[in-house]
C-alpha cells in the first residue's frame, strides 16, 4: 500500500509543478483561495494544463478512496458531505 501512496502522490506532485509552469509560461497568477478566480481562455483551451488538473484530481481522489474507511467514502459521495472525523477511524 505505501507503494501506492507514494505514487499517488507523486502523480499529484508532477502534475501541480506542470500546472504551475503552464501559469508562469503564460504570465497569469496562481488561482488562490483568498480571491475570485475569473475564467480565462489561454486556460481553458490548454490541452497540458486540461490533463495536469484532471490527473492531479483523479490522484486526489485515489489517494482518498485508499486512505479513508470505506463507509465514510460511500457516505460522502451519497451526501456530498465530509463526515470524515479522526474518532471515525477508530470505530
Amino acid at each position: 500500500m505505501a507503494s501506492t501512496l507514494h505514487q499517488l502522490t507523486n502523480i499529484i506532485a508532477q502534475n501541480v509543478e506542470k500546472v504551475i509552469g503552464v501559469y508562469d509560461n503564460i504570465g497569469i497568477p496562481l488561482p488562490s483561495l483568498d480571491e475570485p478566480s475569473l475564467p480565462n481562455a489561454a486556460l481553458s483551451s490548454n490541452a497540458a494544463l486540461i490533463q495536469s488538473i484532471t490527473l492531479i484530481q483523479s490522484a486526489a481522489s485515489q489517494l482518498l478512496a485508499t486512505i479513508l474507511p470505506s463507509s465514510l467514502i460511500v457516505s460522502e459521495a451519497a451526501t456530498g458531505v465530509r463526515h470524515f472525523k479522526h474518532s471515525k477511524l477508530t470505530q
